[in-house]
């Protein structure tokens, strides 16, 4: 039977996760994504077998996820849930914001995360179109 997932883990690794987005550090990305590990996005599946790909993906996926106008990025953990004993489920929806606090993009992504360790590792990541309000 699963344990109880430990929502202030997946939080925070997720909290870092966007603070090593919005700083471009592809090498803490990278080496927080299980090998091999699977990237979904733009109706396509990715399989990286080595940490040079993973970094490939990842800055393939942040350059589309730019927001020209955007002042801020967020998030929302929608749903979190064990699978098993170390494999988490997590439905997260990112944010893009302006000046004033209002979204101009959003994107829901699903991630299959490995929580065998004290940081959990993504194993599959499933990134939904972005949404937008504006012409960015």
């Amino acid at each position: 039977m699963a344990e109880a997932v430990n929502k202030k883990l997946m939080d925070d690794f997720f909290s870092t996760m966007l603070d090593r987005v919005l700083n471009g550090d592809l090498t803490w990305l990278g080496q927080h994504h299980y090998l091999p590990s699977v990237f979904k996005f733009d109706g396509e599946n990715h399989v990286c077998m080595q940490p040079s790909e993973v970094e490939i993906q990842l800055k393939t996926l942040i350059e589309s996820s730019k927001v020209k106008i955007a002042r801020n990025i967020t998030y929302t953990m929608i749903q979190c849930v064990s699978l098993t004993d170390r494999i988490v489920f997590a439905r997260i929806k990112w944010r893009w914001l302006d000046t004033h606090g209002q979204d101009i993009a959003w994107r829901y992504a699903s991630y299959t995360l490995s929580n065998g360790s004290t940081t959990p590792q993504i194993m599959i990541s499933v990134i939904d179109d972005r949404k937008q309000d504006a012409e960015v």
